[in-house]
């Protein structure tokens, strides 16, 4: 009976040593992130030259601290592949849903690198963003971009059938000059 309280001592013992011994988890090398909200229903998704409108809360990798907040004010919007924007967070909302929330856990190269922000994101700190995709505008959607696809087909086919038009034309008047250098050379 001795024994088995001195074993459980012991194990206690070991136990909180060793989770007093574990340090704070290594900043991330690659682009990690998860769903925490996904909507039930998914209508569009963010991809490339696609507008989006999000609210996100950024912070430092280890620290609680919120350094950014858009939840204050106005959502930010962003015309991926062509506006500037980290390429941590352009990568990691890719195949958002609209009402969707991800967390993104962003390494130092995909997000501030070695310059960081003067005083607020130290050089090369990996950083946790919070994001929520509130609007998603795809030039898919648009019926004018489907209008110039179509006025662009009917374009190509109709100068298609004149350029082929035009060859076939070139084509009889040259064999109509041959046949007629040939019945001359004969006669």
């Amino acid at each position: 009976m001795l024994s088995s309280l001195w074993f459980k001592v012991l194990l206690c013992i070991a136990l909180v040593s060793s989770s007093l011994q574990q340090s704070a988890p290594e900043p991330p090398t690659k682009l990690m992130g998860g769903v925490l909200h996904k909507p039930s229903k998914c209508s569009s998704t963010v991809s490339t030259n696609t507008k989006v409108k999000l609210h996100y809360t950024a912070r430092l990798w280890g620290s609680e601290k919120v350094f950014e907040n858009t939840y204050g004010g106005e959502p930010v919007q962003y015309h991926l592949g062509r506006d500037k924007i980290m390429k941590g967070l352009e990568d990691g909302i890719q195949g958002m849903c609209v009402g969707e929330v991800r967390r993104l856990l962003i390494p130092a190269e995909l997000a501030f690198g070695d310059f960081g922000i003067p005083g607020q994101v130290p050089a090369n700190t990996a950083v946790i963003y919070d994001v929520e995709c509130l609007k998603v505008d795809s030039p898919f959607r648009n019926p004018w971009f489907w209008s110039g696809v179509v006025a662009i087909a009917l374009a190509y086919v109709y100068f298609d059938r004149m350029a082929k038009a035009e060859d076939a034309t070139k084509a009889a008047k040259f064999l109509e000059k041959s046949n007629k250098e040939t019945v001359d050379k004969s006669s």
